[in-house]
């Protein structure tokens, strides 16, 4: 990766792109009431954001690729889980998946699914998010999948939607807060 001032004005040069479609999430079922709260995002921290920092919505554009991503770190011991269909509208991401965005902003691709858990400090995944983030350039990451080969997720910036984009919870019996808006 490059150094992060020329990142930051490479980030520029990348117009992003729209995202629609329906997506997955599986959150543990205490958390059912506000099911697109991502504030466990900063507590646990996770592939594209420090602990403590900003909230990532993390998604997938499947059923399977959104459990093995959210079993990953449990025991054999699995506590209650939901999962969910999330109705998404999104205006700009960055897409990790473009070889032309790879290149330009000089990310070694394979460091793009390793372990984002480190010790102390900020792993490859979450500088990168980071310095995105800081950009207010983009509403979020479209990246490869280091759990499923061949798929990809979504990491959201709620509080980077632009005008008339959403993140909707398919819920037709209206009975969760599960709605987010530009």
């Amino acid at each position: 990766m490059q150094p992060s001032f020329l990142l930051k004005a490479k980030l520029k040069e990348i117009s992003g792109s729209a995202v629609t479609g329906l997506f997955y999430r599986s959150i543990d079922y205490r958390y059912i009431s506000d099911p697109l709260n991502s504030i466990g995002s900063t507590i646990h921290g996770g592939r594209y954001n420090q602990k403590g920092t900003f909230e990532v919505l993390y998604l997938a554009p499947d059923q399977e690729t959104a459990q093995k991503e959210a079993l990953k770190s449990l025991s054999k011991y699995i506590p209650p889980r939901v999962f969910l269909t999330i109705d998404v509208l999104l205006s700009k991401l960055i897409n990790l998946e473009e070889d032309q965005v790879i290149q330009l902003l000089g990310i070694k691709k394979e460091l793009l699914s390793s372990n984002w858990i480190v010790a102390d400090g900020e792993s490859y995944t979450q500088k990168l998010g980071r310095i995105i983030y800081e950009s207010e350039l983009f509403e979020g990451i479209r990246y490869p999948s280091a759990q499923v080969a061949g798929k990809y997720n979504l990491a959201i910036f709620s509080d980077r939607l632009q005008k008339n984009s959403f993140v909707k919870v398919y819920d037709p019996h209206h009975n969760l807060r599960g709605e987010l808006e530009g």
